[in-house]
Order: structure tokens, then C-alpha cells, then sequence
């Protein structure tokens, strides 16, 4: 499914969901991390998408990230 994710982001980088189904399926294989990482490039590409912005919060509070997630939302 991660290949799939990959080829569509590499194909729509602007398709918002494919970040999200990317950052969800890391997330559920716990690797929050990478899932956190997967938001970087959403948010590049797309700055004005504020859901990236509350996701990427969200995970890096579960990742005990608190000062970085108040940071993400500001």
C-alpha cells in the first residue's frame, strides 16, 4: 500500500489525502515518526491546507512533542 501512496504522491503532490492515508497507515504500523515526517512535503505542497497543520499537531503531541506541536499550530 506504501508504494501505491508513493506513486500517487510522486503523480498529484497537491492531492492532499494521499498524505494523509500515508500518515495514518505509518501511524497505525507505529511508526509515528515517519508518520510525522510525511506531513513535511503535504504542508510544502500544500501551505493553505490547515488540516495538515492540526494532523501534524496531533502526532507530535502523541509523539510527547508538546512545545513542537503548540509551534506547528501558531
Amino acid at each position: 500500500m506504501q508504494t501505491l501512496i508513493k506513486q500517487g504522491i510522486a503523480l498529484a503532490p497537491n492531492h492532499i489525502r494521499l498524505y494523509v492515508s500515508k500518515a495514518w497507515t505509518l501511524f497505525e504500523m507505529n511508526k509515528v515518526n515517519e508518520a510525522i515526517e510525511c506531513y513535511k512535503p503535504g504542508i510544502k505542497n500544500n501551505p493553505k491546507e490547515l488540516s495538515f497543520y492540526m494532523s501534524l499537531s496531533d502526532l507530535l503531541l502523541y509523539a510527547g512533542n508538546v512545545s513542537e506541536a503548540m509551534e506547528c499550530l501558531n
